[in-house]
């Protein structure tokens, strides 16, 4: 999954977008690792005045999400349960 990840972190760096949407909608719950990937995304994007949105975040991912107070660090979008 990692170099997966890190052809992600690849294509964005080349983007000329400033914003990076990540779709939670099939995501039913995320663990530590995926926090990991997500600061790492955002360090990235930072580096390059790039804005990242989490949307669709619902059920325990969103708990997830909430508990590690990511809604301090990325815009969160998020649909009801």
């Amino acid at each position: 999954v990692h170099d997966a990840f890190r052809h992600v972190i690849d294509t964005v760096n080349d983007s000329t977008a400033t914003e990076i949407e990540v779709d939670f909608g099939d995501v039913h719950y995320i663990d530590s690792t995926a926090l990991g990937f997500l600061l790492i995304l955002r360090e990235e994007a930072q580096a390059r005045n790039k804005r990242i949105s989490l949307i669709n975040c619902r059920g325990a991912a969103k708990v997830v999400l909430n508990i590690a107070n990511f809604g301090k660090l990325f815009l969160i979008s998020q649909t009801e349960d």
